[in-house]
């Protein structure tokens, strides 16, 4: 197991405990893109994931404790 799927793992609990809920493909792909090295623009996730920037940006995880490196 890498350390973003452990990482991704500690987060999905936390979000499920925080509300209810499962991280959706776009959240884990936008933790992801905050993961590397260099965070990957919204625009950039979008692309990759064939979604709106816009549509990306609607999914602030930081509000229930998760913090990520999106610019």
């Amino acid at each position: 197991m890498t350390s973003f799927e452990k990482a991704l793992q500690f987060i999905e609990q936390r979000w499920l405990q925080k509300t209810g809920k499962r991280l959706s493909p776009i959240q884990k792909a936008i933790l992801h893109g905050s993961w590397e090295e260099e965070a990957i623009p919204y625009h950039q996730i979008a692309v990759q994931e064939n979604y709106s920037s816009q549509y990306i940006q609607q999914w602030p995880l930081h509000r229930y404790g998760v913090s990520y490196r999106i610019y």
